[in-house]
């Protein structure tokens, strides 16, 4: 899996599509809680193969999957939206 850095934080972060057919960056690590994505890591492999973080396009497949029902002790990827420190600079008006 292609990890990438935050270019606020430098924290790693991984790039996916949402159902909505947006990119959106997710920390690297999963971790158990209660919300969070899913993400299909053989589909995000294939279509992160030849291409830079700004080329990755949604596939016929979904990257990443919103839940928030996860099952017990499941690890999920939250947005860096969400953990970045400097979130706040990001945000569109």
């Amino acid at each position: 899996m292609k990890l990438s850095r935050c270019r606020s934080c430098e924290e790693p972060i991984i790039w996916v599509i949402t159902t909505n057919g947006k990119r959106m960056p997710i920390d690297a690590q999963p971790v158990v809680a209660p919300r969070g994505f899913r993400i299909n890591e053989t589909l995000l492999d294939e279509a992160q193969m030849g291409f830079n973080d700004d080329d990755l396009k949604p596939g016929k497949e979904l990257l990443a999957t919103f839940t928030a029902e996860p099952a017990k002790d499941e690890r999920l990827y939250q947005s860096h939206f969400a953990s970045c420190p400097d979130h706040g600079d990001w945000r569109k008006a």
